[in-house]
């Protein structure tokens, strides 16, 4: 059986996913005993992406499978990519992440849970350019465990997170209404911990798990409408989960009392809340209140209730088409996914 299954999602990024590629081969180099393979899906591309994949393909001594998402949307691409992997744990990154050497070595060698059970598991996030802005990282060392009442948002990245095979038969697939591709635009891996939490699995971060991001934010208004993105995704896991968790509703309830209190704060002082004292971590840097962070999270709830159960109903059986290659040329087979596996509603 396959110990690692790499999925790798990408949109017109055929420039550079090659990069990703050849990291993840490096990884597997180096942990020769290991059995891997690499699921790369093409959620609808209209670049070159095709190409710069037939090139690497032709070159490469992994087994790997290229699978054609037509539907754009994060998570219908890693539901695709999931569907088509085999290994016992399957490490989701992101085509704009280089993994580190000793990924694989260290996904393997980490002892705390054996790897048949279900658990997830996220690592270390650092900036793969130092003149992009600080965002979208996670560089702490030490190794922790998601704690009972903890709001999951950042505590695992998508672009660097690991289920075992268990886990992800038991948890089902991404949630379809989440994620880059939607209207609500993130959060899809907040979405994911707070299910495998309520069902009572282990969520660990491992530093040893270390992938560099090359996100290319360099300009304060990129993050800014980055981080208000993720305040609008993380409402949106607020309306789904709202009346079924306490540490949701306990997060928002919070949301709601920090804007109150910056409003009073404002009047006090005679400030535009914008300029109040209060802060949302790092993000008040980027010019986000208290009062703008709530508002986001409300057009968030609002977002979620919209949808509805819509993009469920209208997902419909499209096929997505997969490429295999192993030792020769490639075949193709149609795999009707949202048939065979539904997207974790």
């Amino acid at each position: 059986m396959i110990d690692v299954s790499f999925v790798v999602c990408t949109r017109d990024r055929g420039s550079r996913i090659t990069d990703t590629l050849k990291s993840i081969e490096r990884a597997i180099e180096y942990c020769p005993d290991t059995a891997c393979e690499i699921v790369i899906v093409n959620n609808a591309s209209t670049d070159d992406t095709d190409k710069h994949l037939i090139i690497w393909s032709k070159k490469t001594r992994v087994n790997h499978h290229i699978v054609f998402e037509a539907r754009p949307g994060v998570c219908r691409a890693r539901n695709a990519g999931a569907h088509k992997s085999t290994g016992r744990n399957i490490v989701f990154t992101d085509d704009d992440c280089i993994l580190a050497r000793d990924y694989c070595r260290n996904l393997l060698g980490a002892h705390e849970l054996p790897n048949d059970s279900a658990y997830l598991r996220g690592g270390r996030v650092e900036l793969g350019d130092e003149n992009d802005l600080p965002i979208t990282v996670k560089t702490s060392k030490d190794a922790s465990r998601l704690k009972r009442g903890e709001f999951p948002g950042g505590f695992i990245h998508g672009c660097n997170m690991v289920l075992t095979r268990r886990a992800y038969e038991s948890l089902g697939g991404f949630d379809e209404r989440f994620g880059p591709g939607t209207s609500v635009g993130a959060a899809e891996d907040t979405e994911y911990i707070t299910r495998a939490r309520l069902m009572g699995f282990p969520i660990l971060y491992d530093p040893s798990l270390l992938v560099y991001h090359l996100h290319g934010r360099r300009a304060i208004e990129d993050a800014r409408r980055l981080c208000v993105s993720y305040l609008v995704g993380d409402g949106a896991v607020t309306a789904k989960y709202l009346f079924q968790d306490h540490t949701v509703r306990r997060y928002f309830a919070g949301r709601v009392c920090r804007a109150v209190l910056e409003v009073c704060i404002s009047a006090i002082m005679m400030r535009r809340a914008s300029s109040a004292t209060s802060k949302v971590g790092y993000w008040s840097e980027f010019g986000i209140s208290q009062c703008l962070a709530l508002q986001a999270t409300l057009r968030g709830i609002a977002l979620f209730a919209r949808e509805g159960r819509s993009n469920q109903s209208q997902s419909g059986n499209r096929p997505c088409v997969a490429h295999t290659q192993t030792d020769g040329l490639a075949s193709v087979d149609v795999i009707d996914f949202h048939k065979t596996h539904p997207s974790g509603r």
